[in-house]
């Protein structure tokens, strides 16, 4: 189990293109594109900042504890596990009680760089961003910069937060995908 807290910060309202010729440019290598499919489910009892995921890519398959303390770059930690199954472990998930609050999709490529991962995200009816992952936060900061980006630039909001800046509250979207709200 995956047990550690994530050094990660977003930027942005970025220009995908513009970001993949520096990475290429950087000398990163792409990892691959993946379609995520999600379904969140509240913490009992129920608390702001932690939350249950079961995601897929189509190929791996996770079920994620996160917890938010804060929204600098190491505010949040994570235990995550693979499981087998998406739909059986959804299942399971609903046997013992749980209902999911969300179904979520996203798209995102990924890209490494030195040992740290880089992502170009897409969300339904937000902005593209990068989010860039590493060992510690000084990694974060100095792959900001060689992507021409400053620490003012970075934020560790999630992505419940940017949706709610732009007036939408996920606790209340049923089905979140690129086909609409």
């Amino acid at each position: 189990m995956n047990d550690a807290i994530e050094n990660e910060a977003k930027i942005l309202n970025i220009g995908p293109e513009e970001i993949r010729g520096k990475l290429i440019r950087l000398g990163a290598q792409k990892v691959g594109e993946f379609n995520f499919r999600r379904h969140v489910f509240d913490a009992i009892p129920k608390r702001e900042g932690r939350w249950l995921r079961l995601r897929t890519d189509g190929q791996r398959t996770t079920i994620t504890a996160k917890e938010i303390s804060h929204d600098d770059v190491d505010g949040t930690s994570e235990w995550e596990v693979e499981v087998s199954d998406f739909e059986d472990t959804l299942k399971i998930l609903q046997k013992i009680g749980l209902e999911s609050r969300g179904y979520q999709e996203n798209r995102r490529e990924l890209y490494k760089l030195n040992d740290v991962e880089i992502s170009i995200d897409f969300w339904p009816r937000l902005k593209p961003y990068i989010e860039i992952e590493a060992k510690t936060p000084e990694q974060v900061y100095e792959t900001a910069r060689q992507l021409g980006f400053n620490a003012g630039q970075l934020t560790g909001k999630n992505t419940k937060k940017l949706y709610a800046e732009s007036g939408i509250d996920l606790d209340k979207v049923a089905e979140l995908n690129f086909d609409g709200l």
